[in-house]
């Protein structure tokens, strides 16, 4: 599957391509310029020599609104449309051209047809050269006859199908050449696709590290600095206060660490869900106590008796990850919702912001997703992504009566063969 920037590449060599065909053409009318002036095997007929002069100027002026439209070229469509123009277009003058020289029986110009099936061959790989010899085929029919009737030629249909057979080969062989070179060089694309890809998320992880982990490293850090320097003159709430404050920037640290750990595993194919019942509203609390605040910012809507049957562990790094991203770029109060259902729990937290917008929705989820608000890189939403699917369900964003929602459905028998199964080490 080709994404935007495989297009682009794709794109990129149509481009190139055409514009090898400008010098290509600027040769050929050069070549076919020198051809029709020091020709004399024979008398040209009245008018077929300036003919030919026609068609060599056609061959080199076309060059001229062929590299305009180049450069409006926009999509893999588009330049696909233009090079069947352009392939048609190249035909019609190679065709002209030889049937122009009809009048010489003995003339090698149908060696012209070879260029045809190469061009179609690099353009529309083993198909196109296959349907360019067919042309190439009925056009010398095509003009055997003719040359019958206007030049009384007898039409030899030995030599016919002797060189249209070599030319059928000719084009075979080059279409599976460029159908081979063409597959080799999807390879390519997607081998370089994932090194950048590889080279993005090292270069994002770098920033993440430095953006999100520093923080709450570098404010824990400090603050048990003041309280070493300053605890004779502190009192006990005051020294309690700041290291509980530094406990909690701890704890944000572990969870991204957590987070890092989960990522790693998940690359390497290894995470494992071992399931437990979990209380749900303990389960949420013990969450929401993780974070550093004196007013009621979210509410819990769940029923004292619901319990889930999920990894305790891991569905505690969905509830961080999410309420983490609620905090930070939602607005209070957050709201947070179970249901229960046979076998399966949905599980809804949403808050009073904006919103996102559509763009930002689709990207949601992806590795090392930058938010365009904070400037923040995390992996919160894609470990929550990550984990729900290792149990089996399913996490997306939507609206529900205007707030902004982030859902998780977890069925509670989807990890049974996860669980059966050793984790690699």
């Amino acid at each position: 599957m080709n994404g935007p920037t495989d297009d682009s590449k794709v794109l990129a060599e149509w481009i190139d391509l055409e514009r090898s065909m400008v010098v290509v053409r600027l040769a050929a009318a050069v070549f076919g310029l020198v051809m029709v002036l020091t020709y004399d095997a024979e008398p040209y007929p009245p008018g077929i020599r300036q003919a030919a002069l026609g068609v060599v100027f056609l061959l080199a002026a076309a060059n001229v609104p062929i590299a305009m439209l180049l450069r409006r070229v926009g999509s893999v469509a588009r330049a696909r449309r233009l090079g069947l123009a352009t392939l048609l277009f190249d035909a019609c003058l190679v065709l002209g051209f030889f049937f122009l020289y009809s009048f010489d029986d003995s003339s090698a110009h149908f060696l012209l047809f070879f260029l045809l099936p190469a061009v179609a061959a690099l353009k529309f790989r083993l198909a196109g050269a296959l349907i360019m010899w067919a042309v190439c085929t009925a056009a010398y029919v095509g003009r055997g006859i003719l040359v019958a009737e206007i030049y009384g030629f007898a039409l030899n249909l030995p030599s016919v199908a002797f060189r249209m057979g070599i030319l059928f080969l000719v084009s075979l062989v080059l279409g599976v050449f460029a159908r081979r070179l063409a597959t080799q060089a999807e390879v390519l694309r997607g081998a370089l696709a994932r090194l950048e890809a590889e080279e993005r998320w090292r270069t994002a992880l770098i920033d993440m590290l430095a953006h999100d982990l520093r923080a709450p490293i570098g404010t824990a850090s400090s603050t048990m600095e003041l309280i070493a320097r300053r605890i004779d003159t502190m009192d006990p709430p005051q020294v309690r206060d700041l290291a509980t404050s530094a406990i909690r920037q701890n704890r944000r640290a572990l969870y991204l660490a957590d987070d890092l750990l989960e990522m790693a595993r998940a690359r390497q194919d290894r995470l494992v869900v071992q399931r437990e019942t979990v209380h749900l509203r303990t389960a949420i609390h013990s969450a929401i106590d993780q974070f550093d605040s004196s007013d009621e910012w979210a509410t819990v809507e769940v029923d004292d008796t619901a319990e889930a049957y999920v990894d305790p562990a891991r569905f505690d790094q969905i509830l961080i990850n999410l309420l983490s991203n609620a905090r930070k770029h939602g607005r209070p109060p957050a709201r947070i919702s179970a249901e229960v259902g046979d076998g399966d729990l949905t599980l809804r937290i949403s808050d009073s912001g904006d919103g996102l917008s559509e763009a930002h929705a689709r990207s949601l989820f992806a590795p090392l997703n930058v938010n365009p608000r904070s400037g923040s890189v995390g992996l919160g939403m894609w470990i929550v992504l990550t984990l729900t699917t290792a149990h089996g369900g399913r996490a997306y964003y939507e609206t529900d009566d205007g707030r902004p929602t982030f859902v998780v459905w977890l069925p509670f028998a989807a990890a049974e063969t996860a669980e059966r199964s050793p984790a690699r080490s």
